[in-house]
């Protein structure tokens, strides 16, 4: 009796030979366990890599990089000498860039390094750079409409960063925070942290400061105006679109006869939606607080039913 053989089930039997040896081969790799007398153990560790001889002005920007030593000696120097073991790379002559460095290791007497990898590592130096910002307020909770902010002061009212150049470029704003959601009228004085920013707004962390925090005191005060609402002065008025505005009503001062609303400069749009700050119009001899709104318009949304 004849057996016929496909020539497919010959590729994927072959196919599986090799991928088993394969697998077989890394096993050993990973797997094996050196010669050692019997007195000594045996032992696998990870280091983090000291990186030495690091040039004035520069710093080191990527991850510690770790490397896997394989040791043996006696139970008691495997245990107790661990932390003695020294793996380091140098960076003599070496500027900013992305470098790759040789690793020594180095053991007290009664560990024998058997092997270690990788025996090279890279490591990337950037420039050290300095900048100064201006530290400006920022306002969260959102004050009371008849409450003002009077005598602010910020001490000192700079602020010094040092990091990598890549992203002390990035660095644009410097500001503090300052709650208004439960303040009432008063005096206040605070140490704030300083957060820098980028130019979209971005929090920048692990930035070295001086100073992280700064004196900042202000005064609350109430403000005896008239509440009017607030309209939007349309060039090319539309009554398809939607208009919300922050805040809807302002204080006046100062006026002699009933003001219903205060409208705000023309505003003329040109695409939907629009998004904006709008300065008020006063009559004269008025004041307006505050002096600005913030304004979107977008196109009015369907009603469900309408044709």
């Amino acid at each position: 009796m004849k057996i016929k053989i496909n020539n497919s089930d010959l590729y994927l039997r072959a196919l599986s030979l090799v991928i088993a040896i394969i697998f077989w081969i890394f096993a050993q790799q990973n797997m094996q366990v050196p010669n050692i007398s019997e007195k000594e153990q045996y032992q696998r560790i990870m280091k983090a890599v000291i990186l030495t001889d690091l040039k004035e002005g520069t710093m080191i920007t990527s991850k510690v990089p770790e490397v896997f030593i394989e040791t043996s000696g006696s139970f008691w120097d495997l245990n107790q000498k661990q932390d003695d073991i020294l793996v380091y790379a140098s960076l003599e002559r070496k500027g900013a860039g992305k470098h790759s460095l040789k690793v020594t290791v180095k053991a007290p007497e009664g560990i024998n390094i058997i092997q270690y990898y990788p025996d090279k590592v890279d490591v990337r130096v950037e420039k050290k750079v300095t900048k100064e910002l201006q530290i400006e307020p920022l306002y969260t909770g959102g004050l009371a409409l008849d409450y003002m902010i009077e005598n602010l002061t910020i001490e000192p009212n700079k602020v010094t960063l040092s990091g990598p150049e890549s992203i002390i470029n990035l660095a644009n704003k410097a500001n503090i925070l300052i709650d208004m959601s439960t303040t009432k009228p008063g005096q206040y004085k605070k140490d704030l942290p300083i957060q820098i920013k980028t130019r979209d707004g971005k929090t920048i962390e692990n930035l070295e400061l001086d100073p992280q925090f700064t004196e900042v005191s202000w005064q609350v005060v109430k403000q005896d105006g008239e509440k009017v609402k607030v309209a939007v002065d349309l060039i090319n008025q539309n009554n398809d679109v939607e208009i919300n505005i922050t805040p809807e009503e302002v204080l006046i001062f100062g006026s002699k006869k009933k003001i219903a609303t205060i409208y705000t400069e023309p505003v003329e749009l040109k695409k939907l939606p629009y998004t904006g700050e709008v300065a008020l119009k006063a009559p004269a001899g008025v004041g307006v607080w505050p002096e600005k709104v913030q304004i979107r318009v977008e196109k009015k949304k369907a009603v469900e039913g309408e044709n």
